[in-house]
């Protein structure tokens, strides 16, 4: 499969200090993974923004209120991975991010159905 070049996804690990910080995915017709747990971010058309990094940033304000000033944000890969777009499935890099929340701010869930805290040391087992 070739690999789309004008769009790419970022995805981003909250880190709230206490654990991490997941998108809780609606439950609608057009949603990827519905009821489920998730990272923070999306596909992004390369002509639409200037970098991955300002992509990241944005789509935190966006989906979290979360601004520049309330997070430290470290690039930590690149990855292609194959996404269902339109109809179709395509290969795109996936750029992957940790972010820290460094202020003590509200976090609103935006997008989805909200927030949940997933501590570090929870039993994913129960």
């Amino acid at each position: 499969m070739p690999k789309h070049n004008s769009l790419y996804s970022v995805l981003i690990l909250l880190d709230s200090g206490k654990g991490w910080l997941l998108q809780k995915r609606s439950n609608k017709d057009n949603v990827h993974n519905p009821n489920t747990l998730g990272l923070w971010g999306g596909l992004v058309d390369i002509r639409d923004e200037s970098s991955p990094r300002q992509t990241a940033l944005r789509e935190l304000k966006e989906e979290t209120g979360l601004g520049p000033e309330d997070v430290e944000l470290i690039k930590m890969d690149v990855q292609e991975a194959t996404v269902f777009h339109k109809g179709e499935d395509i290969t795109i890099d996936v750029h992957y991010f940790y972010a820290e929340i460094i202020k003590d701010v509200a976090i609103h869930g935006f997008e989805g159905d909200g927030v949940e805290l997933l501590e570090y040391n929870a039993n994913l087992d129960e």
